[in-house]
């Protein structure tokens, strides 16, 4: 990276105030690997077409019109984000968009004459389907005041919702502050804000636990638990994840989770990472990547044990719906000898796009291992990101 660009990049985190974390509640060191750069420099006009594509993206969602492919374009910003980092070139980007209806050309889509959100009342709406009106109020209220200031006001709120391991907009809001983007910070927070649900009161059940004790007692009281595989309006991850949510047993299981000052989701990172590996589970994927945006947003969270527990009740309600439905698959399927990251990262850009969901997880995957491998050194990621662009994971 050159000096110029470097020291934007630092100009831009102080201003979001990342660079001073370690005078606060979490030491700097949580932060090692953040916003790390790549194996190899990105090839020529990547880095344009990256911002190009994304503009594209946004003016599309101001339209309110559907993307169409699978999940109607929402895993876009990240794909490219992604795929910027493992050097894809400005080719593979543009095939990978191309499998949208994207109009950025349309005509945006008019919410005046809707009940403003304001500083008073925005958070009693969260959870409601007003994107563009919580995009128009996150861009004001940045635009008078400041980026620092906005993220540490509504991050603590919306990380402490349900189900921030399946989130999208908390993978979005960590790839937008990786990328510098205010742009890309407001959407992720619109959608976040849009998407919300409340987590179950959880405080007051008495002193923390360490993770993996907890989910032991989720797994031993949530026994007698069957989980219907189909059904909902939002998907069956999200209706398999509200049937857990629902259950006595795994409601009254939850407590405030043991969250040590230093690196604080190194503990739980490391049993995501095993449940990945033995399980290789499309729905436990999405617990790899969100940890490893987790991590990037941690400065803005607030209090972190509060947002760092729902986030751990969330990911073990994503491991029940996984073992009821097929459970220890996978582990006998890691390579011992992977090849090394620059070689995977490539595979991963040139992977088939036109099995686009398959693409878009291995490619977001291959990312978070990259990222979460140099922050907390251990080699299994190469092997699971080697294993999922050979192998994507199933969903059953």
């Amino acid at each position: 990276m050159s000096a110029p660009s470097e020291m934007a990049r630092r100009e831009f985190l102080r201003s979001a105030g990342i660079l001073a974390a370690g005078a606060g509640f979490w030491p700097a060191a949580s932060l090692r690997g953040f916003a790390a750069g790549q194996e190899k420099a990105p090839p020529l006009g990547a880095r344009e077409t990256l911002d190009e594509l994304l503009e594209k993206y946004r003016r599309h969602q101001r339209t309110g019109l559907r993307a169409g492919g699978p999940g109607g374009g929402n895993h876009i910003p990240m794909t490219l984000g992604a795929l910027y980092r493992l050097g894809a070139s400005p080719e593979q980007m543009r095939r990978y968009v191309g499998h949208f209806n994207l109009r950025p050309e349309a005509k945006p889509l008019d919410v005046s004459g809707k009940e403003a959100l304001t500083q008073e009342n925005w958070r009693s709406r969260l959870g409601r389907p007003e994107f563009l009106s919580y995009l128009e109020f996150f861009e004001d209220w940045m635009r008078r005041t400041s980026l620092e200031t906005v993220l540490k006001e509504t991050v603590p709120v919306l990380s402490a919702g349900m189900g921030g391991a399946f989130a999208h907009d908390l993978l979005r809001l960590g790839y937008a502050i990786d990328r510098e983007s205010t742009e890309e910070i407001v959407f992720s927070l619109a959608g976040w804000a849009t998407s919300y649900q409340p987590s179950p009161d959880f405080e007051h059940r008495g002193p923390p636990v360490e993770p993996d004790a907890l989910l032991s007692e989720i797994v031993e009281r949530t026994s007698d638990l069957r989980i219907e595989l189909d059904g909902g309006n939002f998907g069956p991850i999200a209706f398999r994840l509200g049937q857990v949510y629902g259950s006595e047993g795994f409601s009254g299981s939850l407590k405030p989770v043991r969250i040590p000052d230093s690196d604080p989701l190194a503990r739980i990172s490391e049993l995501i990472l095993e449940a990945f590996t033995r399980t290789h589970d499309f729905t436990l994927l999405h617990c790899l990547t969100t940890c490893q945006a987790a991590r990037v947003v941690l400065p803005f969270v607030g209090d972190p044990r509060k947002c760092l527990s729902a986030y751990w009740h969330s990911a073990c309600a994503a491991y029940l719906t996984v073992v009821r439905a097929r459970p220890e698959i996978g582990k006998d399927s890691v390579a011992a000898d992977p090849p090394d990251w620059r070689e995977i990262h490539s595979r991963a850009a040139a992977a088939d796009s036109d099995r686009v969901s398959a693409f878009e997880h291995t490619v977001k995957l291959t990312y978070s291992c990259w990222a979460e491998s140099r922050h907390y050194d251990r080699d299994r990621y190469r092997a699971l990101a080697s294993r999922e662009v050979e192998n994507p994971s199933r969903f059953v």
